[in-house]
C-alpha cells in the first residue's frame, strides 16, 4: 500500500504485471490490501466483496466499483498517477 495525493493505493503484481487500485472497499472501507487475491480478484477482509483489479469492476454486485490507476516504472522505482488513465512513457 502507498499514499498517492492523500489516497490510499494497493499495488499487487500478477503473472509479472503490476496493477494499482484503491484499497478502500466501498462497502464498509475495509483495506483491500489486505484482502484475499484469486487471479485477477481482490477480495475485501471484511465481508468478501470482489474486485477485478484491471477494471476495478465488481463482478458480483451491479454498480460496485473501486479506482484503477496506471502505473509505470521506471528503473527501480514503480510510479503511479494520481488520476486514472494511462502514465505516459518518460
Amino acid at each position: 500500500m502507498v499514499q498517492v495525493e492523500g489516497d490510499r493505493v494497493a499495488i499487487v503484481r500478477i503473472e509479472g504485471e503490476l496493477f494499482a487500485f484503491q484499497d478502500r472497499c466501498p462497502h464498509r472501507e475495509g483495506s483491500l490490501s489486505e484482502g484475499d487475491l484469486e487471479g485477477y480478484v481482490m477480495h475485501c477482509p471484511l465481508h468478501a466483496w470482489p474486485f477485478d483489479v484491471r477494471t476495478g469492476l465488481c463482478p458480483v454486485i451491479r454498480g460496485a466499483r473501486i479506482r484503477t490507476y496506471a502505473l509505470r516504472v521506471v528503473g527501480e522505482e514503480i510510479q503511479v498517477a494520481p488520476f486514472s488513465g494511462r502514465v505516459s512513457p518518460p
